[in-house]
């Protein structure tokens, strides 16, 4: 199965890379944005809904997946707007200004 993951994975950005879009889909944009912290807050929200339900390993309602999946995607917008565009923005500033060239 890893080896499926590993050629497959690979040939999925290749196709990507190779389409081309015209104009822009905000939604695509928004998960776009808040992919990477939908990576930092998915497994910990797991966790607490394990925890919660006490039954960890089964699978959840349709109820709670659906909780799980907008607490994920809440908590993901939050930490974008609160920890990574603040983040972002300081270190572009700091970047842009350390390699700005010296008045002449």
């Amino acid at each position: 199965m890893m080896l499926v993951g590993i050629t497959a994975a690979p040939g999925i950005v290749l196709l990507g890379s190779c389409i081309e879009l015209s104009g822009s889909n905000k939604i695509l944009d928004w998960l776009g944005q808040i992919s990477y912290p939908i990576y930092c807050v998915h497994y910990p929200i797991m966790h607490v809904y394990n925890w919660v339900t006490g039954q960890p390993g089964q699978p959840l309602s349709i109820p709670l997946a659906v909780a799980e999946f907008v607490t994920a995607l809440v908590l993901s917008q939050l930490l974008l707007l609160m920890y990574d565009t603040p983040i972002r923005r300081i270190l572009r500033e700091h970047v842009d200004r350390r390699f700005r060239p010296a008045p002449a």
